[in-house]
């Protein structure tokens, strides 16, 4: 199970879909013939990106059968990355990192 965990794990990809200004949908790649009750995406997030990825925050947990979850999120959660659990506690190496950046037309320039 480790080896198939180590080989999924190179087609988890993360991207993002702005939602809201308080929400956003993150989406990955997991080979669908494989999706299943007993797997978990873990989702973890930081507000900086140089603090180790085992140190992250937890942020919720994904059924499976997801390949997306529209979250909310706060000025201090810019960065998430993802690892992948199976029912008997084994799991994947952590996800690439997406980043969330706030849109330009939300920014305002305080003098």
């Amino acid at each position: 199970m480790t080896r198939l965990l180590t080989i999924l794990s190179l087609f988890l990809a993360l991207t993002l879909h702005a939602q809201t200004r308080t929400n956003v949908t993150l989406a990955w790649d997991y080979p669908t013939n494989i999706l299943s009750t007993n797997l978990t995406f873990v989702l973890y997030c930081s507000a900086t990106p140089n603090t180790p990825l085992n140190t992250w925050t937890f942020h919720s947990a994904i059924v499976g059968t997801n390949l997306q979850a529209t979250i909310p999120v706060t000025s201090q959660q810019n960065y998430f990355t993802l690892k992948v659990t199976n029912n008997i506690g084994e799991e994947s190496p952590f996800s690439n990192v997406a980043v969330i950046k706030p849109p330009a037309g939300h920014l305002r320039i305080l003098q």
